[in-house]
């Protein structure tokens, strides 16, 4: 019994310890929350009041649905009894562009101002559904609006839309596209405030920063985008104010996927008295390195290894630990 019972214990040291060094070999990391800075969008919590304009209202069929988005912006339009469109022969692009344009002053465009940039298009089977996904921009100075997207969704066979959706689109018309006032020197500098560092030689890597423009519940903003790669953990997208410098968005690139933990021995055991001085730590990876980390189900099984019991030290696999919660 006791040569069994040091025969687990070995085994679970030993276990720790070559996870231990893995960790080390794969930039094993856990997430810090105090290393890491919150999620941002300057406008998440504005509630407008908005009630369509009759200019809007007579864009609209009387059939179709359609949801408005807190900055007054139009979300999403489809149609309860069918299709938006009839059926053409135009090609996807062709018919997306033609509802688009015959109703600019639902998606944020304006006349010989932001115009629709194509970013990406496909069709998953043959006659199947054609998903079309436009940015927004300016034309003349290649600005564009990063985050203010449309995405029209076409029957591939009728070539008829079967709904449209927008995020963040320009509440209101504006007058002439507007000009940073902040040069791009001194928008770096606002930039690494919001990211938490003084200067950029903390960075691992340079610094990229863009002109950009922004959509905001006045209109159209001048803006600063930014990727700031900070550390192992936190690689920021930064879009400020081109005026001010204030903090429009920011967001972190990198996703930890693996919430599991587990009870290891840092150190090796006391074999006579057996004290359980085992620690918790988390089993997520590096997300280049080992992006679905240590665990990734409800059993000691993951991308680097997996890991039995072996009771009777025949070296082969016994009972495996299950932890529906995640902590083993």
């Amino acid at each position: 019994m006791k040569a069994q019972r040091f025969r687990r214990i070995a085994g679970i040291f030993v276990f720790a310890v070559l996870s231990s060094v893995a960790s080390m070999a794969f930039g094993f990391r856990e997430p810090v929350e105090d290393e890491i800075l919150p999620d941002h969008f300057a406008f998440d919590d504005v509630a407008v009041g908005f009630t369509p304009s009759t200019l809007q209202r007579d864009l609209i069929d009387p059939q179709w649905r359609v949801t408005w988005s807190p900055l007054g912006t139009v979300r999403t339009i489809w149609n309860p009894a069918g299709f938006l469109t009839e059926t053409s022969r135009q090609r996807p692009e062709g018919v997306a562009l033609r509802f688009l344009r015959e109703r600019w002053r639902l998606f944020g465009l304006t006349e010989g101002g932001i115009s629709l940039r194509l970013d990406a298009q496909y069709n998953a089977l043959p006659k199947g559904v054609w998903h079309l996904y436009y940015t927004l921009e300016d034309p003349v100075s290649k600005r564009r609006l990063p985050f203010s997207r449309v995405s029209v969704h076409i029957d591939g066979a009728t070539h008829r839309i079967i709904a449209v959706a927008a995020s963040r689109l320009p509440a209101e018309e504006p007058v002439g596209l507007p000009e940073a006032e902040l040069s791009q020197e001194e928008a770096i500098g606002f930039v690494l405030d919001h990211a938490g560092v003084r200067s950029e030689e903390e960075l691992m890597a340079p610094l990229t920063i863009e002109p950009v423009l922004f959509a905001t519940p006045e209109g159209v903003v001048a803006a600063y985008r930014a990727s700031v790669p900070v550390s192992g953990v936190a690689w920021y997208d930064i879009t400020i104010d081109g005026r001010d410098g204030s903090l429009l968005q920011r967001f972190n690139r990198y996703w930890f996927f693996s919430p599991a933990k587990g009870r290891v021995f840092l150190e090796h055991p006391n074999l006579d008295g057996f004290d359980d001085i085992r620690q918790l730590v988390s089993f997520a990876g590096d997300r280049d390195a080992s992006p679905q980390g240590w665990v990734f189900s409800d059993a000691t099984e993951g991308n680097n290894a997996t890991a039995w019991e072996d009771r009777d030290g025949n070296n082969r696999p016994g009972d495996r630990a299950v932890a529906r919660d995640g902590i083993f």
